[in-house]
């Protein structure tokens, strides 16, 4: 089912950056093919094609554990989709000043937009 206030050009607002990956860019690609949103930020962390489902293993003589992708994830418009990332349609880049100041610049574009 689809809401028709999301369907309209403009009316979904993504915050996205370098901290988008694993399961929020799985989303980031569901939203970009299903809603057309407005992705405001900077580039993700993520490709729209990368490694998806992870699995616990445990090394034998040592007893490390860790983990390994087994599946290909695949966002947004299919496995042939090589961009290195999402980006913004609305490009915020935060200055050091405002990340000492703990301002979010990405969030007040996002927040002007609605006003």
């Amino acid at each position: 089912m689809r809401i028709p206030a999301l369907t309209e050009a403009g009316a979904l607002q993504v915050l996205i950056g370098p901290r988008t990956f694993s399961a929020t860019g799985y989303l980031v690609g569901m939203l970009e093919k299903h809603l057309d949103p407005t992705f405001v930020g900077w580039p993700s962390g993520c490709r729209p094609v990368g490694p998806g489902s992870e699995r616990p293993f445990r090394l034998h003589h040592s007893g490390l554990t860790g983990s390994i992708s087994w599946e290909l994830r695949i966002d947004g418009w299919g496995s042939d989709d090589q961009r290195p990332d999402f980006v913004s349609n609305r490009v915020v880049w935060p200055s050091g000043a405002d990340l000492r100041a703990g301002r979010d610049p990405v969030l007040e574009a996002a927040l002007e937009h609605l006003r």
